[in-house]
């Protein structure tokens, strides 16, 4: 039998901490962020290795301990996760996604100078592929990049030769204050709580290139707002997940300049931590 871990806050008393058994879940993005969710807001979690080394990820924004942990003494509280809403759902608590607070608070923190005009970094799928290069053809003057990618990724996946060659093709519009990484970073174990270069990203973008990923809403939307950037969001105009969030559905880059981007900016950081973030919705003492 594969011994199972504890993960609880390092500086909270977690031998009193209530035990929460997660370890029939998947360790996909949404539930190691609620898992890291709820162990700031004062679980301790009873978790695989596999989604230990997830968690790990996120020891230097918030500290948390990791142990053996013993047989019995577990609560119960129903979790729901449904990917293509997007809805998560902890005993009575539902939000769309939930954030860990300290995720929220990295923007706020953490000042660096806004240098990046438009940033998107992300898994280089094929309709990610061509919708961003009809993105960069249209805004920055230049008629040569689509045929390029197009001929590029005839034979789908890209191998390594190919993504080198697209990562050349996209990096040339860096000199215009443009960031395309394509990456598969998100995939990996470590990374799927907070990858601390995507996040350096957006924390120095003005405005985050936001197409649709396997689902018609995106991460990169909520992750843009809670980091300060504008999303300019390129998918179907009637996504609900879209309210009550501000963004733009194309690139204006005049928008920065304008007095009202600070306020679109800051409504869609306040709005985040509102809908995002439930740190004493969750907390232990309201379901025991």
């Amino acid at each position: 039998m594969t011994e199972l871990l504890k993960a609880s806050a390092r500086h909270s008393s977690s031998r009193s901490n209530p035990l929460l058994d997660v370890t029939e879940f998947p360790i996909r993005i949404q539930e190691g962020r609620l898992f890291a969710a709820l162990i700031e807001s004062g679980w301790s979690l009873r978790i695989t290795h596999t989604q230990a080394l997830a968690l790990k990820g996120i020891d230097q924004y918030f500290p948390i301990e990791i142990s053996s942990c013993q047989v019995g003494g577990v609560y119960k509280v129903p979790i729901s996760i449904d990917h293509n809403a997007p809805r998560t759902t902890f005993g009575t608590v539902t939000r769309p996604l939930i954030f860990p607070l300290w995720l929220t608070e990295i923007a706020s923190t953490r000042y660096y100078a806004r240098h990046i005009r438009v940033s998107f970094s992300g898994l280089p799928t094929k309709d990610r592929l061509i919708r961003t290069a009809h993105f960069l053809e249209k805004h920055f003057e230049t008629s040569a990049l689509f045929p390029l990618v197009q001929r590029t990724i005839s034979v789908f996946p890209p191998n390594k030769i190919q993504l080198s060659l697209l990562s050349r093709l996209y990096g040339a519009y860096k000199s215009h204050g443009v960031i395309i990484d394509w990456n598969d970073r998100g995939r990996q174990i470590q990374n799927k709580i907070i990858d601390n270069t995507y996040w350096h990203t957006l924390l120095q973008s003005q405005l985050v290139y936001c197409p649709p990923g396997d689902l018609p809403w995106t991460y990169r939307f909520y992750e843009a707002a809670i980091a300060g950037a504008l999303p300019i969001f390129d998918g179907p105009p009637q996504s609900t997940f879209l309210k009550p969030f501000k963004y733009i559905e194309d690139y204006d880059d005049s928008i920065i300049t304008e007095p009202n981007y600070s306020k679109l900016v800051g409504h869609n950081r306040s709005t985040a931590i509102e809908l995002l973030t439930a740190k004493q919705a969750l907390a232990p003492q309201n379901f025991i």
